[in-house]
This record gives structure tokens, sequence and C-alpha cells, in this order.
């Protein structure tokens, strides 16, 4: 694995960790009025579906390479994702996500 492969992964797994948070936000936003069932059923899929997608594009950067310093990144990026959150009124965009799914 060349050094660009690994800069490549790198940045895609901080970007998926801030990614991740946000959607996260957004899958709770969804969820929150829900019976603990559905809440389950949801967070599993969502899981599932995000894991699938994260291990498709490692496997299609690195050819599914992977090593643990992949998960400190990703970590990071999470951290990341919090902090721009704390610094950046975000909600109005997340309100507008969630009033745009209600209407429908």
């Amino acid at each position: 694995m060349t050094s660009l492969d690994q800069l490549i992964i790198l940045l895609f797994n901080l970007l998926y960790g801030v990614i991740i948070y946000f959607i996260t936000i957004i899958n709770y936003y969804f969820i929150k009025n829900e019976v603990i069932i559905v809440k389950i059923m949801i967070s599993t899929l969502f899981v599932i579906d995000f894991t699938f997608i994260y291990l498709l594009a490692v496997y299609k950067i690195n050819y599914g390479i992977f090593h643990i310093y992949y998960l400190f990144t990703f970590i990071l990026g999470y951290l990341i994702g919090s902090i721009i959150k704390k610094y950046v009124k975000l909600t109005k965009f997340y309100f507008k996500i969630i009033d745009t799914y209600r209407q429908r």
C-alpha cells in the first residue's frame, strides 16, 4: 500500500467520522418519539447500513486492508464533528430536514 493510499484512507476515515456524527443526530431526531421496538429496529438498520457502506469504501480504496489507526482517525473525525456542532449552529438546518420529512 502506497503512502498516497494511506493518506486517502485516513482522510476518508476522518470525513466519515464527521458525517456519521451528523447523520446520527438526524437519526435521533427521527426516532425520538417512537416506540422502543421501532427505535431498536431503526438503530440496528442504521448501524448495519453504514457499516456496509464503510466496508465497501475501504475495500474500494485499499482492497479491504484495515489498520487500527483507521479507527483512531474515525474517532477523531467523530470528535471534530461534535466540536463543529458546538460552535456552529446547525439546528435550523436539522429542523428544516425534519419538517420536510414530516410534511410528506
